[in-house]
């Protein structure tokens, strides 16, 4: 039944960006000279691939969706795939069989690679159409970082030339796993004025005991960047309310405005870190470094 409402989701990309390229020439993530119908066939072609490869093990990822849909949790509902797909098996991984396990783990990998050229397609049209004049501005928040200092969306950004807000928590292997290059980049970011900021949801409303968990994660991975929280029915905390897979991150300008589409998923590969700098890039004007 899940995999039926990603194939859905989909095809509606495949109509959406039908209907976007029909005023003339779009340009592709890596040629310019494609032609409006050049590009189409190539999403196309992308979009089937991401359903074969599903398919391919179709059982095993259903097997996943069913344990979910029992245990009462969050159906697919658009974001992006390969985030959903990760939550499911950071979940129920230890539910299979070791050889199912790695054919998961390899659909993954050529999901997250497919997903990211369907991105970043989206994001050269999304330049093209001036995607800036109606940037969406980050939900306000009023709370403390980890060691009880006080911070607000509004210095936060503004003090910032960019920050990039990375949403995890304790018990996420996948938000784990890339602290590391997260951890590079804030680095790279200072040089430049900006920063790198997590928010672990499982601290929202200052849970005492999740702060102490996640600072000794942060500790044991010697991770630099501050990390905050705030009330969860406050306007960010209903925003982080509705994420549905973790990691996810989003690049906000210093005025406090959302740049680009939300990225879904672990920045731990270079496929993701690379969509990610190309929206950084729109706020810095050139390369952060590299991986």
């Amino acid at each position: 039944m899940d995999r039926k409402r990603i194939a859905a989701y989909l095809l509606t990309l495949v109509m959406v960006f039908a209907l976007t390229a029909c005023g003339g020439d779009l340009p592709a993530a890596d040629d310019t000279n494609l032609t409006a119908d050049e590009l189409q066939e190539k999403i196309d072609g992308q979009i089937r691939q991401i359903n074969e490869v599903m398919d391919g093990h179709g059982a095993l990822w259903d097997g996943l969706f069913a344990q979910e849909e029992g245990a009462g949790g969050q159906v697919y509902a658009g974001s992006a795939i390969s985030a959903y797909l990760q939550t499911l098996l950071d979940k129920y991984g230890d539910t299979l069989e070791d050889s199912d396990r790695k054919a998961l783990d390899g659909d993954m990998e050529k999901i997250r690679g497919l997903e990211a050229e369907l991105e970043a397609l989206e994001a050269q049209y999304e330049k093209l159409q001036g995607g800036d004049a109606e940037a969406e501005p980050f939900p306000a928040f009023s709370g403390k970082d980890l060691d009880g200092n006080a911070v607000d969306s509004q210095s936060l950004f503004s003090g910032n030339t960019v920050t990039v807000v990375n949403f995890w928590f304790n018990t996420c292997p996948s938000c784990l796993a890339e602290m590391e290059d997260l951890n590079a980049l804030h680095r790279q970011l200072q040089e430049k004025g900006g920063a790198v900021v997590g928010v672990n949801t499982d601290t929202l409303d200052g849970d005492e005991g999740q702060i102490a968990e996640a600072k000794r994660i942060l500790e044991e991975k010697g991770t630099v960047y501050q990390n905050v929280w705030f009330a969860s029915d406050s306007e960010a905390g209903q925003f982080a309310g509705q994420i549905l897979g973790f990691p996810t991150t989003y690049v906000v300008d210093g005025q406090g405005r959302i740049v680009g589409q939300p990225i879904m998923g672990g920045i731990d590969n270079a496929a993701m870190m690379n969509l990610l700098q190309d929206q950084l890039n729109q706020v810095l004007g050139g390369k952060t470094g590299n991986r």
